[in-house]
């Protein structure tokens, strides 16, 4: 037997066993992922949230006794009316279990009738509720946006001062070959 042959055989040998562990702390990482995500989706947080563009939970959200009433005449009804003019109560029923849907049909709509509605909460002194509403729509915070803008700004004047400087050694590098 060649001291290669051995060689190789204590390599597998020893490969066989940091496998084992790194294939066992992968299945439990596996495993406590999956119960975190079930979790999520039977508590309905995170990206399982109800459907924040179902018509209906707006109409709950804004349009009730403690809700806000300029957003709920200026904004919901007008957008409400719209969809029952292009749809039948049924499809718009069945939103409320299609997300994407909804949130798609929600933005159309939205579209359609955004100047009413800003000329509806002109008429009342808070056009500024459009924004408020649409912030409370998206469910992601804007501060999450600026800092991640922020960061890609950042990383973009990284790269580019590495490319400068590269540019300005390149020569001196080339002049050495």
């Amino acid at each position: 037997m060649s001291i290669t042959l051995i060689a190789i055989i204590a390599a597998a040998l020893l490969i066989l066993k940091f496998a084992k562990r790194i294939f066992t702390k992968l299945i439990g990482v596996i495993i406590i992922s999956a119960v975190i995500v079930g979790y999520m989706y039977k508590s309905s947080i995170g990206p399982f949230k109800k459907n924040v563009a179902d018509i209906s939970q707006l109409e709950k959200k804004y349009c009730q006794s403690d809700g806000d009433k300029d957003i709920c005449d200026c904004i919901l009804k007008p957008a409400l009316q719209d969809m029952t003019d292009r749809f039948t109560i049924a499809e718009i029923d069945s939103l409320a279990v299609q997300k994407i849907k909804a949130a798609y049909i929600l933005q159309k709509s939205l579209q359609a009738t955004k100047e009413d509605a800003l000329l509806c909460l002109a008429t009342k002194g808070t056009t500024e509720k459009y924004k408020v509403f649409l912030q409370d729509l998206i469910p992601i915070e804007n501060n999450y946006l600026d800092s991640l803008g922020k960061k890609a700004r950042d990383l973009g004047d990284k790269i580019k001062a590495e490319v400068n400087l590269f540019q300005d050694n390149k020569e001196n590098i080339d002049s050495k070959y």
